[in-house]
């Protein structure tokens, strides 16, 4: 008679190398976390937006206060190989049966659509005279930074992006207590504009321009699962900023640039940044986006552009802005001082070239011949790295 093996057993001896395993590959991550910084062996993809590690302080104090133990048992949860599986699992059975997020920051509007309660909130606070305090609270700065900058003969805009809540309020407005009429929410940054203009500031209004972009082209300018504009928004707002910029140096200071689009399934990069923030198995990343294509009618050899020393200090928003026109523009000296003092973005590719700027560095911010402060709408009047422009530009 034929033997069968029986299931029970093997089920016996896979429970055993389960139980042996787990923690032979976790003592061994464990090791290699202090060689090579990352673990060797881990299932699934790394998460995302994950904090730094807690410090390891070998003192009595550490221990007295909890802070060792709690490093070492963070250390050793990392470790565990079925983590990031077991993590997405959990976070994908949420997201797709209850619509819910691990953070509460991202939240889950009608259709999909993915957005965060901050800019939401600030929307649902956008009441009558908030715009006139916001204004009156900003335009001292705003003018002393500019009255610098025009007295040298340099270009100067202010940079108004935009946020997705306002740019698609209906998917959004029922998640969150409104108590702001829709009227004092539309009307805030065109009021906002307005007072600064009439205070004499220049400024470039791109979360306007790209809003009636979505009613005149019939298109969402920002993705389903991302915070952040698409390629078209932002493509757009740099063919404004050449304009500007040309306006203000009364000659063709940069070149100007053609652009055509595509909608597009290929969904990467700032295109699914919310997306890949939720840390689930599959991120829902089925939608369509717009790809551009700029073109010039001139080389970058030889034109002001290309040895031009530019500068735009302001939040993730400037990201992409900036890469196009380092990009396709000849602007190669271009800089991104993000939040002013975090870190400076540049370069082809565009990249990180150096973590918090030295002062040396700031007040070379003094010297540049076209200066951009850009602030999202959802902060407008509120960004602290306008008040320290302005004490750098006044030490002079």
């Amino acid at each position: 008679m034929r033997r069968t093996l029986s299931f029970q057993p093997v089920m016996r001896w896979l429970a055993a190398i389960v139980l042996v395993a787990v923690p032979a590959l976790t003592i061994w991550n464990l090791i290699t976390i202090q060689t090579i910084g990352r673990p060797a062996i881990s299932f699934g993809p790394p998460l995302i937006g994950v904090t730094r590690a807690l410090q390891l302080d070998w003192s009595w104090k550490a221990v007295e206060e909890g802070r060792l133990q709690k490093a070492i048992s963070e250390r050793v949860i990392e470790a565990i190989p079925f983590r990031n599986f077991l993590i997405r699992l959990n976070n994908e059975l949420r997201f797709r049966f209850f619509g819910q997020t691990f953070l509460k920051e991202v939240i889950v509007g009608s259709n999909g659509q993915l957005g965060q309660s901050l800019y939401l909130a600030e929307y649902c606070q956008r009441t009558a005279g908030l715009a006139k305090q916001r204004a009156d609270a900003i335009v001292p700065d705003l003018l002393q930074i500019q009255d610098y900058y025009r007295a040298k003969g340099a270009v100067f805009i202010y940079l108004i992006t935009p946020s997705k809540i306002a740019h698609l309020p209906e998917y959004f407005v029922s998640l969150w207590p409104c108590p702001s009429t829709e009227s004092a929410r539309a009307g805030f940054i065109p009021e906002y504009v307005s007072r600064l203009r009439a205070s004499g500031i220049i400024v470039l209004d791109a979360a306007s321009l790209v809003h009636e972009l979505r009613t005149t082209l019939k298109l969402d300018l920002f993705p389903r699962g991302a915070l952040h504009w698409d390629s078209l928004g932002a493509g757009k707002t740099t063919l404004a900023i050449i304009d500007e910029v040309n306006r203000q140096a009364q000659r063709e200071l940069l070149p100007k640039l053609s652009l055509a689009y595509t909608s597009s399934r290929v969904i990467e990069g700032s295109d699914r940044d919310l997306a890949e923030f939720l840390n689930v198995l599959s991120p829902p990343v089925a939608y369509s986006t717009h790809k551009i294509k700029l073109e010039r009618d001139v080389p970058c050899a030889g034109t002001p552009a290309s040895t031009l020393n530019a500068v735009i200090v302001g939040s993730s928003f400037s990201h992409l802005p900036a890469e196009l026109l380092i990009g396709h523009d000849c602007l190669k000296n271009l800089k991104v001082l993000f939040y002013l003092k975090l870190e400076t973005y540049g370069g082809e590719p565009y990249r990180v070239l150096k973590r918090t700027p030295a002062d040396g560095d700031l007040d070379a911010l003094r010297e540049v011949q076209v200066m951009i402060v850009e602030e999202n709408e959802s902060f407008v009047g509120r960004s602290r790295y306008i008040e320290e422009l302005r004490k750098i530009v006044e030490r002079r």
